[in-house]
């Protein structure tokens, strides 16, 4: 599980969600959404960064693709 600080492209805000791997792929829970979404179908956000237990990572200016 990351954290990810996102900034929101449609509210042009910062927001903070939660990424799950799983042997199916990467989920994303989100408290704007009820739905659980795989993270290659939201496109509304750009990861600043993340962080869990291992570290944290700068993601710079890419798009939400993993």
């Amino acid at each position: 599980m990351r954290i990810a600080i996102v900034r929101d492209l449609v509210l042009g805000q910062p927001h903070a969600i939660l990424l799950v791997s799983t042997p199916q792929g990467v989920y994303v829970l989100d408290n704007q959404s009820p739905q659980i979404k795989r993270v290659e179908t939201v496109h509304r956000y750009q990861p600043i960064y993340s962080l869990n237990q291992r570290g944290w990572w700068y993601h710079g200016d890419r798009l939400m693709t993993a």
